[in-house]
């Protein structure tokens, strides 16, 4: 007699996996869930008009925040994620000098 004929994976019977690979599998789900909210999260921020931080103009009576917001082309509620630092201190360079 073949013992190949009475093995359980030979009668069509899915074969219970270990309880490692379960745990991994588990962990590997709740990472993905977690990966994803946090990527959720940060994409919300950069996108979203969700009012996070504030400016303050430090060193200059001349300029206010209103200059600045124009010159940066900044909206209300402001996102400080969404600001380009380098497009604002090129656009306020040619503003003063211009």
């Amino acid at each position: 007699m073949d013992d190949k004929q009475y093995h359980p994976s030979n009668s069509g019977e899915m074969q219970s996996s270990t309880p490692v690979q379960d745990e991994r599998a588990v962990f590997r789900k709740r990472v993905l869930k977690i990966g994803g909210a946090v990527t959720l999260v940060l994409v919300g921020l950069f996108t979203l008009p969700i009012p996070f931080g504030s400016l303050k103009i430090i060193g200059s009576d001349k300029v206010t925040v209103q200059d600045v917001m124009v010159a940066g082309d900044i909206h209300e509620p402001v996102n400080i994620l969404q600001i380009s630092t380098e497009k604002l201190k090129t656009r306020l360079a040619k503003g003063l000098t211009g």
